[in-house]
């Protein structure tokens, strides 16, 4: 799948495009991405694509899904025509998978990479706003972008399609969170059927790969109450980081717990107390008012219970995940003022604010 945006203004360059590009490698250098990581910059907000017109489809294969980056590593190659400036937005948009993710982009040009056959070339295309393959592909495959699209926000949503995530709006379960005022667009296409990225998971109204324009101007219409926003603003969302390493065994420090459904047989749950008559409580979370809310799961009732506005509420049904640790990490609870520099990210507000746990990280 291809996701891309039309840009109609050119991009006039100052200098002659030989002298713009002189000395400037193929690849992020590591001078560069401390560079980012030292100033702090913010990534900012975004506008994405149009729809259809930001992904271009994987190529399928008989008894083949999409595809996954081996060993989650992704080798790439870097157009010498984007400018200092928009190389590094260039590096904030790798940085931000490299910061909360095992993933990582390396250099074409080093030994490891040139043993793989598949590559993603990040180039600059002032015809498009942003368009990239989805999932890995054999051989060559692009992420493009031109104009205002090389920003920090767009560049993560589009190579977010070329690490195999879908658009969160065409989930096969889509219709269980969302509806369309058809008065307003068309019902977004669904994905096919080898595509189960995010099945089973809450519905992620503040992906990365969730359109934000059309929650504004009626298109989607969020079935859950106390929904305010759609789309992350630009950096990767709780949901995201999760399914992400998940879907690349990430299990490095604290990289290794689990969110899982009630209804998929969890196991290694994770225990955070236990009633006055012993039964064990375990960490889980649901939706209220828009809000993803860890909270206190009772297995026997099956029963998970959020607080919100200086009440307790109990969740019910199918949409509970409970806090699993099958990879081993240290979950300890502590009780603090302070917000450890650990924690974990728990679930979050619907104005898309972490709301965390703690993991003794083993790195």
């Amino acid at each position: 799948m291809l996701l891309s945006r039309n840009v109609t203004r050119k991009v006039t360059f100052k200098c002659h495009i030989t002298i713009c590009t002189l000395d400037l490698p193929k690849y992020i250098t590591e001078d560069e991405f401390a560079a980012i990581r030292s100033q702090k910059i913010p990534i900012g907000n975004m506008t994405l694509p149009k729809y259809g017109e930001d992904s271009v489809p994987h190529a399928a294969r008989p008894g083949f899904g999409p595809r996954l980056w081996i060993n989650a590593q992704v080798p790439y190659t870097l157009d010498p025509s984007f400018s200092a400036e928009q190389r590094q937005k260039v590096a904030l948009a790798i940085q931000a998978y490299h910061d909360a993710t095992c993933i990582r982009f390396i250099p074409k040009q080093t030994l490891i990479a040139s043993m793989i056959e598949s590559q993603v070339d990040i180039l600059h295309d002032p015809n498009v706003c942003g368009v990239a393959h989805l999932c890995m592909n054999t051989g060559a495959q692009f992420a493009k972008f031109g104009g205002s699209c090389v920003s920090p926000g767009v560049m993560i949503h589009e190579l977010g399609h070329t690490l195999c995530m879908g658009h969160e709006q065409s989930r096969r379960d889509r219709d269980n969170w969302i509806s369309f005022n058809t008065a307003v667009c068309q019902p977004h296409g669904i994905d096919g059927a080898d595509f189960n990225r995010g099945l089973n998971k809450l519905y992620d109204y503040v992906s990365i790969e969730h359109y934000e324009g059309e929650c504004y101007n009626g298109c989607f219409q969020p079935k859950q109450p106390g929904v305010t926003k759609c789309g992350s603003g630009g950096p990767l969302s709780v949901l995201d980081i999760e399914i992400l390493n998940e879907m690349y065994g990430c299990t490095q420090g604290c990289l290794g717990y689990r969110y899982v459904n009630i209804n998929n047989n969890p196991t290694y749950l994770v225990q955070i107390g236990e009633e006055p008559y012993g039964d064990i409580l375990y960490s889980c979370r649901a939706y209220h008012q828009g809000d993803i809310i860890p909270g206190k799961y009772h297995a026997g009732r099956k029963e998970c219970y959020v607080a919100y506005n200086g009440g307790e509420h109990s969740k019910t049904g199918a949409h509970i995940e409970v806090l699993t640790s099958p990879n081993g990490a240290k979950l300890v609870w502590v009780r603090s003022n302070q917000l450890p520099s650990n924690a974990i990210r728990g679930g979050r507000t619907n104005e898309r604010e972490t709301i965390k746990h703690f993991c003794q990280n083993l790195l």
